[in-house]
């Protein structure tokens, strides 16, 4: 499957971008490298974009402009606790639990993909994420 990063950068810079570039990409070990090894047999590259992200209480939002766009809202759990509901012990490599959510936009223009996935009732996840590897 080919594949391709983009990173957040106000001002790119190859002694900056080298450690954060080497973690997003799989090269350094850690969750990324799991996903690239199994998933990934066409690695493309890393560019450089600026990055939104927002969140408020269970709603979450990422978007770069041309490239990708994504809104979500954790379903809340009938315990009235302001928690979502989770799903515990996942294969997911950054981390195991996963608060379960509504996608209410879903695009993506980048990567020679135009894909417009709006209102057509696409769930979605969240998570803390955690990675951990190390350099050489």
């Amino acid at each position: 499957m080919p594949a391709s990063l983009i990173m957040t950068s106000l001002v790119p810079s190859s002694i900056v971008w080298t450690v954060p570039s080497a973690i997003a990409s799989g090269e350094a070990g850690g969750p990324t490298s799991v996903i690239r090894e199994k998933l990934v047999a066409d690695f493309r590259g890393i560019e450089f974009k600026p990055i939104s992200f927002e969140m408020d209480d269970l709603k979450r939002a990422a978007s770069a402009p041309g490239v990708f766009g994504f809104d979500i809202e954790g379903v809340s759990s009938r315990l009235g606790n302001g928690e979502p509901y989770y799903l515990e012990n996942t294969a997911r490599p950054a981390g195991r639990k996963l608060a379960l959510a509504k996608a209410s936009e879903m695009r993506v223009e980048g990567f020679g993909l135009d894909l417009n996935l709006q209102g057509t009732g696409n769930n979605g996840h969240f998570a803390p994420y955690s990675w951990e590897g190390e350099l050489s």
